[in-house]
């Protein structure tokens, strides 16, 4: 009896061990694809000037930045500000389940901004200064991050 009670032990573990290392494998592929996916968008956008309001490759904000992306590489309709895509999807309070593909948002005392999160402590955005660029998420970001939310 006892034999078979660790046997069952066993079996039960091993399943659940092999079922994460599936679920590890779909995940690490999930972010690949998701990965190429926003590169891909970013090397059409990459050097488009920043232009508040703008939506074209002649110039372009952050958030219609994000609304092309959600919809050129998702089939997803985003809000077209950044004051109003801060309500879409779910906030992700810890930044370890931060995933590709989050949106991930700034403010300071006047101004709100958005970029999308690529992995390796980067994201996407258009800043004011550079255009459509990639950033390291380093102190500057850090002190002006306010949310990080997931669209569904």
């Amino acid at each position: 009896m006892f034999k078979k009670i660790v046997l069952v032990f066993y079996m039960f573990f091993s399943f659940v061990s092999i079922s994460k290392e599936i679920k590890n494998k779909q995940e690490i592929k999930r972010e690949f694809f998701e990965k190429r996916n926003i590169y891909k968008f970013y090397k059409s956008w990459k050097g488009t000037k920043y232009k508040f309001g703008g939506q074209t490759k002649k110039g372009i904000d952050c958030s219609s930045l994000m609304q092309n992306l959600y919809k050129e590489r998702y089939s997803k309709y985003l809000s077209r500000t950044t004051l109003t895509q801060i309500n879409e999807g779910v906030e992700i309070k810890n930044r370890k389940n931060w995933k590709i593909g989050d949106l991930i948002f700034f403010k300071n005392k006047e101004n709100r901004h958005v970029g999308v999160y690529i992995g390796n402590n980067r994201f996407m955005h258009s800043g004011s200064s550079t255009g459509v660029t990639i950033s390291e998420f380093n102190s500057y970001w850090k002190k002006r991050h306010w949310q990080t939310r997931r669209i569904k």
